[in-house]
């Protein structure tokens, strides 16, 4: 199995939608504030997931906003936790 990493670099959502497709599993970093339809939870918070420095948020299946607003059509995952000293939220 093929996996990929990225940081905030490819935006592209049909570059996302190609490599779901070739089932390559990839973490990315979106930039703040990503517009997405929630699908559903694939874990719910049950407050023991959190460390001294991460504050868990959310893991959820969605759909991903394109450019022009409207939905991607691929389901991908998005997990969301908050940086605790710097209060700084972030998305992969």
């Amino acid at each position: 199995m093929i996996s990929a990493i990225f940081d905030r670099g490819l935006q592209s959502r049909k570059s996302y939608a190609q490599l779901a497709e070739e089932q390559i599993l990839f973490v990315h970093r979106l930039k703040d504030a990503p517009r997405y339809d929630l699908l559903h939870p694939h874990w719910q918070d049950d407050g023991y997931s959190d460390t001294e420095s991460l504050e868990f948020i959310q893991d959820s299946a969605v759909h991903l906003c394109e450019s022009n607003k409207s939905l991607s059509p691929t389901k991908l995952r998005l997990v969301q936790y908050l940086e605790k000293p710097v209060g700084r939220c972030c998305l992969s």
